[in-house]
């Protein structure tokens, strides 16, 4: 959540889905995204990003692990289904379209009828009847799609949050848990393994770090617990849904969670349209509300910056790194706000921390090279370059488009082009 010389980018949404409109349910995350359509990229949770630059970016890079993509050609790629078949697919897109989901799931059954392998059928099969609530139906989709693809973060997590409606707690967690190991920090398999050890009575969480999470996972997180009220109050009683809550959310939440939602989502509209007054209002309500996410604050910081309450901003972002000191983003947040204050030397020792406990986050990178810049020491502010992954490299070129001096003094030294080729050459 960090600026770097003008506009911040525009703030996305929590994520996208297949359907129009909410992603209110697990399901709708985890079994329409499936297949990658209309997928976007989730918030980064930088309020400034690191090429400080005037222009706004429009497609800001995941803290979160995504899924791996299969190659092409590999096990597991969904393919359009022919004819009838892929008549009873669009058939049933339609139905989804108005979320009359026993329909849908029954013309996509009637499509597998015509094509009982075809993969993509199979997948939103498993898709619908998790959202018609057929469990034990979507239980034998999912376990099928995923014996074609093994490693489907998106399934294994899906499959997961099935198991746990069928009471099947310790399967649920062991897919839970292969899904962390293939995309550590995959939202929808951190909060399956939380509610199975809460339903589980365990003396202790694993998890411990939702307190950091981003304004755009709390929305999602609190969408789901709206949505599906029912399905965990069943599965973990009353009390354990009050703790979920009280985990996940912040103390309290449980009984005002629709409020919650609400709220959540008016903020990310008016970040979205850089409606700074509105966004900060509904940020700050959240918090009273009872969420605890340090991503609220930091976003709230953010508010205040742009309002022009610098100060403000910067002193609330220090805090916050304070706080949070293993925490990557407070780090680099408050490190950013200070370049945009021109307080050089003490972004640069924020940056330095942030780059030994994160040494290929590329934006901390960047940021640490236009410390040095802006104090002309071009040779190590290269030296600081040159530790930036390949994959990461050739963002420079956009990163460089500003006019700040120490943007230009990286983009006008000599060796800029041939670090580019480099780039090139890497890909």
């Amino acid at each position: 959540m960090l600026v770097a010389g003008g506009m911040l980018y525009p703030f996305p949404s929590a994520r996208a889905t297949l359907i129009s409109g909410q992603t209110a349910s697990y399901f709708r995350v985890d079994g329409l995204l499936a297949d990658g359509l209309g997928a976007t990229e989730p918030e980064d949770g930088r309020v400034f990003r690191a090429e400080i630059r005037q222009t706004p970016l429009i497609e800001p890079r995941s803290r979160i692990a995504r899924p791996p993509p299969r190659p092409p050609g590999s096990g597991g790629v969904a393919v359009s289904p022919r004819g009838r078949a892929y008549e009873s697919l669009r058939a049933a897109d339609v139905l989804a379209e108005s979320q009359d989901w026993k329909r849908a799931l029954a013309t996509i059954q009637k499509a597998l009828d015509q094509e009982p392998d075809n993969v993509l059928l199979i997948r939103r099969a498993a898709a619908y009847a998790a959202m018609a609530r057929r469990f034990g139906v979507a239980d034998e989709y999912f376990r099928r799609a995923l014996e074609v693809a093994p490693d489907d973060v998106p399934f294994l997590a899906g499959r997961a949050g099935i198991l746990l409606r069928l009471l099947r707690l310790n399967e649920s967690e062991e897919l839970a848990d292969r899904a962390l190991a293939l995309s550590p920090g995959y939202l929808a398999a951190r909060f399956t393994r939380t509610c199975v050890e809460i339903a589980r009575g365990d003396s202790e969480l694993s998890d411990q770090a939702w307190k950091t999470m981003l304004t755009g996972e709390a929305a999602q997180l609190a969408e789901w617990l709206d949505a599906d009220r029912a399905d965990y109050t069943a599965a973990l009683s009353v009390p354990g849904f009050e703790q979920l809550c009280d985990v996940v959310l912040g103390q309290g939440t449980s009984a005002r969670l629709p409020e919650i939602v609400r709220t959540l989502k008016r903020a990310q509209s008016a970040l979205r349209f850089v409606r700074w007054e509105e966004a900060r209002s509904m940020l700050e309500e959240a918090a009273g509300l009872g969420v605890q996410a340090a991503g609220i604050n930091m976003d709230v910081a953010r508010c205040r910056f742009e309002l022009g309450d610098r100060e403000g901003a910067v002193r609330q972002l220090s805090e916050l790194a304070a706080a949070w000191p293993d925490l990557t983003l407070a780090q680099y947040n408050y490190a950013v706000a200070l370049v945009r204050v021109e307080r050089f030397e003490d972004a640069r020792a924020v940056l330095e921390r942030a780059h030994e406990k994160a040494p290929a986050d590329p934006e901390v990178i960047f940021g640490l090279a236009c410390t040095y810049a802006a104090k002309g020491d071009m040779g190590q502010a290269w030296r600081v370059l040159n530790r930036m992954p390949a994959e990461h490299r050739p963002k420079l070129r956009e990163w460089t488009t500003g006019e700040e001096s120490y943007i230009k003094a990286i983009r006008e030294d000599p060796r800029f082009n041939a670090f580019l080729v480099v780039q090139a050459e890497a890909r």
